[in-house]
């Protein structure tokens, strides 16, 4: 089950995620966060919906991150 923005819950013992719209990293085109109690999950629409970082909150851990070979914002 998900939610809008401002609405992460949880319910019935299902994780519930909030999703956020943003240019989380400044290259000028919006990404996509899904955030809930355990896991941040970047992608961007714009790469066909690469997952571009993949954090696990329990361990303070990023496990995926994806660097371009450009110039970063």
């Amino acid at each position: 089950m998900l939610r809008g923005k401002g609405q992460a819950k949880k319910g019935r013992g299902l994780l519930v995620a909030e999703i956020e719209r943003g240019d989380f990293d400044g290259d000028g085109s919006e990404e996509v966060m899904l955030n809930s109690e355990l896991l941040n999950v970047f992608v961007d629409p714009a790469e066909g919906g690469r997952i571009t970082e993949l954090d696990w909150k329990p361990r303070v851990l990023q496990s995926h991150d994806t660097l371009t070979r450009r110039r970063e914002g």
